[in-house]
């Protein structure tokens, strides 16, 4: 893979499973932080195993929920020392 995402962050909703759990892994092959979304807890961990290096990171929310997806955000600007706006 190529380092086409190096610098770049995703939020990958829908990440434990089918294509959000291949968006996830392919932007983190590409080079890109990725917080990985879903509510399925385990499955998300099992995901960011995988990939090993920290390229994913789990979080467990719904983006239904309002208060979630301000959490995601709120991880992210911190994480990332304010990169990511709602």
């Amino acid at each position: 893979m190529r380092d086409t995402l190096v610098g770049r962050i995703a939020i990958v909703t829908g990440a434990a499973s089918g294509i959000g759990r291949a968006i996830a892994c392919r932007f983190a092959a590409e080079g890109a932080q990725v917080i990985a979304v879903d509510l399925d807890g385990g499955a998300l961990e099992a995901l960011a195993a995988e990939a090993g290096d920290g390229g994913i990171v789990p979080m467990q929310a719904s983006v239904t929920e309002p208060d979630d997806v301000s959490r995601v955000f709120a991880f992210c600007r911190d994480r990332f020392d304010g990169a990511a706006s709602a």
